[in-house]
């Protein structure tokens, strides 16, 4: 079923889907922080502190936390509302958080309120913020476009309700604690997850491996299927997940 353009009382939504991932949880990339245009990327964490110190968040946040926090970072925003639209579109369109391809003409499909300048200018600003690249052809500028897992590290708390951060950590303890965990199919298994769930922290854990430690056969399964764990990884996996770990409360 087509996604339209939101009407007036519906039009903030997604851009809220953005300011909702900050305030939920604390973003383990710079995913987010790429969709500002802070002049010193430091501003941006220094205004989300200020922000949790003045304010007493319950657990599912009262909308003047979040009213508060979206005045301080809606001016700042570099994606406009069919770019947010067309991110939650991607995020919730996928079914194993790899690299999926999507085609002009379902992107088009999906958005009928908006006219084809408007989606290309809303795909140039993802393109720019490391969302998505797009591939274009001769007479066609904008052919078909993937997604990066930037997309989903940035969207998926808010539009998934998954916490990335919280799931990476959990990997990279298990990668730990066996061996035998390096076989990612056998990792896959003992999360219980979906691979819509399980890719993207898996993704994002293997910026920590050597490039000759993570297998690179093709398929379409997971980011990886076997890596190789030496004292190098251990320690960047070990140091993630002491500065990442909830804790207990």
């Amino acid at each position: 079923m087509p996604i339209e353009i939101p009407s007036s009382d519906e039009r903030r939504s997604a851009l809220r889907a953005i300011v909702e991932s900050i305030a939920s949880f604390e973003p383990i990339t710079g995913a987010l922080t790429r969709i500002y245009t802070y002049t010193h990327p430091s501003q941006f964490e220094r205004d989300i502190e200020t922000w949790r110190k003045n304010i007493t968040i319950a657990a599912n946040f009262h909308e003047t936390a979040i009213e508060e926090l979206e005045s301080i970072l809606r001016p700042k925003l570099r994606i406009g509302e069919v770019a947010a639209q067309i991110s939650t579109y991607l995020v919730r369109a996928t079914t194993n958080g790899f690299y999926d391809m999507h085609g002009w003409n379902e992107i088009k499909a999906a958005f009928p309120n908006a006219n084809e300048i408007e989606i290309h200018d809303a795909l140039a600003e993802l393109k720019h913020c490391g969302l998505i690249h797009v591939h274009s052809a001769i007479g066609a500028p904008v052919a078909a476009i993937h997604t990066t897992y930037d997309l989903f590290w940035a969207f998926d708390g808010a539009v998934m309700g998954y916490d990335t951060r919280a799931d990476a950590v959990y990997l990279a303890e298990s990668l730990l604690e066996d061996d035998c965990n390096a076989v990612i199919p056998r990792l896959h298994e003992k999360t219980g997850w979906n691979r819509r769930r399980f890719n993207p922290p898996l993704a994002y854990l293997l910026q920590f491996f050597a490039p000759g430690r993570i297998s690179n056969e093709l398929q379409n399964q997971y980011p990886t299927t076997n890596v190789i764990i030496t004292a190098d990884e251990r320690y960047h996996l070990k140091a993630f997940a002491q500065q990442h770990r909830k804790p207990d409360v």
